[in-house]
């Protein structure tokens, strides 16, 4: 039962996981509307470390608007210990390495901070990173 239960999980994250691969000919508001059929919170960042689509989940679980959370470099939101080990990963999906899982936490606008568990593609051709996050 343990076995048939694990396949069904692998099974399941690298379907999610291909789905966020296979969507480079939507526009990002498209994609946007993919993920949110999804659980947890989705976004869509260039290499620059900016944020250029989030889903409407994202803005609530962080207590923000859209426009707050685009005009910022998403330093400006990650808990400073995170620092680190996000660019690392970022830097990672830039050059196109697969970082399929990772955490940090994010700050919401009353100051707490949140835990985010991300699933992200590479960069893509277009040079963007599709992700999703359990909260």
């Amino acid at each position: 039962m343990q076995k048939h239960k694990r396949m069904h999980m692998t099974m399941l994250r690298d379907h999610k996981h291909g789905l966020l691969r296979k969507m480079t000919s939507f526009c990002l508001e498209d994609e946007l509307r993919v993920l949110d059929m999804l659980p947890g919170v989705s976004c869509i960042a260039n290499t620059e470390s900016y944020l250029v689509a989030v889903s409407d989940s994202f803005c609530q679980v962080l207590g923000r608007t859209k426009d707050d959370i685009l005009s910022h470099d998403i330093f400006y939101f990650i808990h400073p210990d995170d620092h680190e080990r996000t660019k690392k990963v970022y830097a990672d999906q830039a050059i196109g390495k697969d970082v399929p899982q990772f955490e940090n936490h994010w700050r919401h606008s009353e100051g707490h901070y949140i835990l985010f568990k991300w699933t992200a593609s590479e960069a893509m051709p277009d040079g963007l990173i599709r992700a999703k996050a359990k909260v």
